[in-house]
């Protein structure tokens, strides 16, 4: 049997991101990490991508576009939908307007499942259904964001649907390590080759 679906706008807050003018931005740690489409990666952050911006530049209303521990971000503009959810460490960071921010209520869906939602293909379809595109670019907006229905879930549901999508994301990371490792390998072998380093035994035929 299906299940009952909700617009999200009833089962989490969603807010855009601020603008921050890029001269007031800098790479340095220094003030408060800002987040940005550019440090969306799969599911999670890429904090070698973060700028910053210091607190003395602030002119905006701040508390209301800072993340939260397992706040959902998503792309504003993009050709796919660009999702990452916040992690602890970056509590407190600065969202900035290529991003809106999505803060699911207490229980209502767990991050990695309403991501795992919108990038499935029925949730993608819904997704391109609210989305404003007149290219192969998707515009979202937060009243759109606000009216794409996901699934209601039980806790034990959700519970099990959690674990086996963090088990998927272990295997997937230790799967490209893995292959990182075996590429690396090949090319230092190359190079040694190259080089002189190493030599290469040939058997005779």
């Amino acid at each position: 049997m299906p299940h009952q679906l909700t617009s999200l706008g009833d089962i989490a807050e969603i807010t855009n991101g601020v603008f921050i003018a890029s001269s007031k931005l800098n790479e340095s740690q220094g003030g408060l990490p800002v987040l940005s489409v550019r440090t969306l990666n799969r599911n999670s952050i890429d904090v070698n991508e973060l700028d910053f911006v210091s607190r003395d530049k602030i002119d905006f209303d701040i508390e209301r576009h800072l993340a939260a521990t397992g706040d959902v971000l998503v792309a504003s503009r993009s050709t796919n939908i660009s999702t990452g959810i916040v992690p602890a460490k970056l509590e407190g960071a600065v969202f900035n307007s290529t991003l809106i921010g999505i803060r699911p209520h207490v229980d209502a869906i767990h991050p990695r499942l309403l991501v795992a939602w919108m990038q499935s293909g029925l949730g993608r379809s819904h997704f391109d259904t609210l989305s404003q595109s007149t290219t192969m670019q998707m515009n979202v907006t937060v009243k759109e964001l606000s009216n794409l229905p996901v699934p209601l879930f039980t806790p034990s549901e959700q519970a099990v649907l959690v674990a086996a999508l963090e088990a998927s994301d272990v295997a997937y990371e230790n799967a490209i390590r893995a292959a990182t490792a075996r590429r690396d390998i090949a090319l230092q072998l190359v190079t040694d080759v190259l080089t002189g380093t190493t030599q290469i035994n040939q058997k005779d035929n």
